[in-house]
Parts: structure tokens; C-alpha cells; sequence
């Protein structure tokens, strides 16, 4: 591929991810094993990502997700300047839950591309353990149940797997995340690194440093980094009138997705209390702790404490203790911005 410079503009799409895009460019939101930036990168090298919109850069929206099979569409099209319609070919993020349309083909695709591309410097960087089941030789299995049917299952770096742990892929299962003894985990699938993952879980993204550790049900949902999901919490991802889903917004409007599915939807450094049952379409915003009765909410602002608003210095000293538990610090940077974004307290 020629040598393009290109830059993934997300100032008019920024807002539509909330609450993802809150602590990072649009760009880097994850759509299957990788972000849309992470995919530009692996599957067009010869492609410069440029930090700036400078007059040699072709700009693309960073909501477009690119594929094998669309870069080049994608780039004509950004070269005339066409505006970009949600189509199977050229998805369009409009909103966090839109990602669960081509979910399973992008995860499926990057596992393959991992696969196929990487290399650590080891003589044999993955093992096939099972027909489709790919690990780590750093990885811990102990007697865990293998569904590949639907898709492979790739288990990186230093991933432990408790004994009687169920999973069906496709599941990326990120460095160091602990899958606890007895877990289900039914792909579509994608965790980050240093997670703890136990219960029952489906068809979900978990940012990095996430914790679901006990029983309950996620599903069809995106969990942002530094969360906690408490012991028996489980999420609504089906209405009981099968009806289509739709998701408030920051702004009091809804956004309907067209789908009968539509699970939690929570921001990065939120946590929540044992046995909290949340609502179908559920959306919890940015360093949130939430307790108490919550049957008759789907929505969450920023800085939630309970029925009161989380104050700024406990909310990152509360931050500091979680980093701290696993020898992680809160950098300056992430405070500015935390105190940026209290003080919009969307």
C-alpha cells in the first residue's frame, strides 16, 4: 500500500461514544480485539497516522472501523470527500452499542491477523492447545471446557483459567486476566489485560484493569478500565416485551438501536455494590459508585455517589487505592482530566 498520511478526526463523533470517549480519542475505542486506531495501524503499515491535521493528511473520521476488505473504499472516499453511511461494508459508530453489529466478524478477524503477525521474539509464540484454541506458553489452564464452533479462542500472556472454567468462542482473553474457576464465558468476547473475569459473561468488550469476579450475568455490554462490578451483580440485556432497545443520552434524548439487545454500558474508574440488578440499556457514566436501589434507573451522570454526587477528592483518592492494589499509580494527567470532566459533571 503507497505511503498515505492520514488523520482520524473525532470532533464531531467524540460526543456520540459516551461515555468511552470521556478519557481517550475516539480512535481508541475498542471494536474487537483491537481499537479502530490499533486496526488502521495493523492492517494498512503503510499508512502514517498523523497527531495533527496537517495539509498532507487525508482525514478520515475516527468512527469509521476499518477492515481487510474496506481500507481502500474507506480512503477514496476520504480523499473526496464523501460523508460516511453506516453500511456492512463501512461501519459507522453512532453510538457505543453499534459496535455490537459486526462485533463477532471484527474479533474473529483480529484473532486471525494476532495469529498470523505477531511475534515475541519466543521460537513458538502460541500454541494450538485444542483445535482453534490458541495460548500462550506463559498461559495457566487447569481442566477448562473448549466451545470452538463459533469461532477460535486466543489466550495471551500469563492468563490464568480456573478449573471447570466453560468458554465458547470467538474470546480474546488479554495478558494476565484472571478467567476464575467455573466461569462461562460465551463469545463474541474481547477482555483487556489484568482483568478478573468470573460468572457468567456474553457477548462483551472489558477494557483493561476490569473486575467481574463473582456470579452474575453481563451481556451484550461494554465495560470501560478500573471498574468493579460487585459480587451477584447481573445486567438486563433483553426487555420482557422483546421490544427494541434504546439507550438515554447525555443530553436527555434517546438513541434507539434498532436491536432487541442492549446491555450495560459503563464508563471508565465506576464501580458498583453487590447484587445491584441493572436495567436493559443501562448507561453509567465516568467514576460512578453505585449502590442501592437502582430498578428504576437506566441512567447514570458522571460522579453518581448513590443518590449524591461522588466529591472529587474521594473519587480519585478512592482511584489511587484501586491502582494501588495492583501497584499501579493515578498519573497527573489522568487527575487534570478527572477534574476536568467534574467540573462539566455531564
Amino acid at each position: 500500500m503507497e505511503t498515505v498520511n492520514i488523520f482520524l478526526d473525532d470532533t464531531s463523533c467524540k460526543e456520540v461514544l459516551y461515555p468511552f470517549t470521556q478519557i481517550r480519542n475516539t480512535a481508541d475505542f475498542k471494536v474487537g480485539m483491537f481499537s479502530v486506531k490499533e486496526r488502521w495501524q495493523k492492517y494498512a503499515p503503510g499508512l502514517i497516522i498523523s497527531e495533527e491535521n496537517t495539509e498532507d493528511c487525508v482525514v478520515i473520521p475516527a468512527n469509521i472501523i476499518p477492515t481487510s476488505r474496506n481500507i481502500d473504499t474507506v480512503l477514496n472516499a476520504a480523499r473526496q470527500k464523501v460523508l460516511f453511511v453506516d453500511n456492512t461494508l463501512v461501519p459507522v459508530l453512532n453510538h457505543p452499542s453499534d459496535v455490537f453489529h459486526s462485533f463477532r466478524e471484527l474479533l474473529v478477524e483480529d484473532i486471525f491477523f494476532h495469529l498470523a503477525n505477531s511475534s515475541d521474539g519466543e521460537a513458538q509464540s502460541w500454541i494450538e492447545i485444542e483445535p482453534m484454541v490458541f495460548a500462550h506458553p506463559s498461559a495457566k489452564i487447569k481442566n477448562a471446557l473448549f466451545d470452538t464452533r463459533s469461532g477460535p479462542i486466543l489466550i495471551d500472556k500469563e492468563v490464568s483459567i480456573g478449573i471447570g472454567a466453560m468458554l465458547a468462542g470467538p474470546i480474546y482473553i488479554g495478558e494476565k486476566t484472571v478467567v476464575k474457576m467455573g466461569a462461562t464465558l460465551y463469545g463474541p468476547l474481547s477482555i483487556g489485560k489484568q482483568c478478573v473475569i468470573g460468572g457468567e459473561v456474553s457477548n462483551c468488550i472489558f477494557y483493561s484493569y476490569s473486575n467481574k469476579g463473582h456470579l452474575g450475568y453481563i451481556g451484550t455490554s461494554i465495560i470501560g478500565s478500573w471498574c468493579n462490578i460487585g459480587a451477584g451483580t447481573s445486567c438486563s440485556n433483553l426487555k420482557n416485551t422483546a421490544g427494541k432497545v434504546a439507550y438515554q443520552l447525555p443530553n436527555e434524548n434517546s438513541y434507539h438501536t434498532n436491536s432487541i439487545k442492549g446491555g450495560l454500558l459503563m464508563g471508565d474508574y465506576s464501580r458498583c455494590a453487590v447484587n445491584t440488578s441493572f436495567n436493559t440499556a443501562a448507561v453509567v457514566g465516568l467514576s460512578c459508585n453505585i449502590f442501592g436501589n437502582v430498578s428504576d434507573k437506566k441512567y447514570f451522570k458522571n460522579f453518581t455517589w448513590g443518590d449524591e454526587i461522588y466529591d472529587l477528592n474521594k473519587a480519585i483518592e478512592h482511584l489511587k487505592n484501586w491502582k494501588k492494589l495492583i501497584g499501579e499509580e493515578v498519573s497527573e494527567n489522568e487527575i487534570e482530566l478527572i477534574k476536568n470532566i467534574y467540573n462539566i459533571k455531564s
